[in-house]
């Protein structure tokens, strides 16, 4: 659900592919179509200005403005385009930050383990501190 309660966004099969579509909350009357050829695993931006989906080997943003009679829906914007795990439909394996930040979950081809990296923030603040990636 979006930030401000009136519109929820997710996928359905309904057209014949899984797409993404929002609904004004909690009157659920009309679905509007988000995504085209394909798209899975949406998410709010933290303002509510933005719709986040893995669609077409994509992370793919989309503009939304929900204050007029009907929302306003812009045209897709491949953000990361790559090969993202994108497991199953229902669980999501990214989300994103209140200020707009990404965390995606990504399978190295090849690799069949899974890494966890504990204490990562002190380890960022090192490699900031010392100038960066280099």
């Amino acid at each position: 659900m979006r930030r401000d309660g009136r519109f929820i966004v997710y996928s359905s099969n309904a057209s014949g592919e899984t797409e993404v579509y929002v609904r004004r909350y909690p009157a659920l009357d009309r679905a509007w179509r988000v995504s085209y050829g394909g798209a899975i695993q949406p998410r709010w931006s933290g303002n509510g200005r933005e719709i986040y989906y893995r669609g077409g080997g994509a992370l793919v943003a989309v503009a939304f403005a929900g204050s007029g009679s009907e929302p306003a829906i812009g045209r897709p914007t491949v953000l990361f385009k790559d090969e993202y795990d994108v497991g199953q439909a229902l669980l999501s394996n990214f989300d994103v930050t209140p200020d707009g930040r990404f965390l995606l979950l990504r399978r190295d081809a090849g690799e069949g383990e899974l890494k966890l990296v504990l204490n990562w923030t002190q380890e960022l603040q090192r490699i900031l501190a010392s100038g960066g990636v280099k």
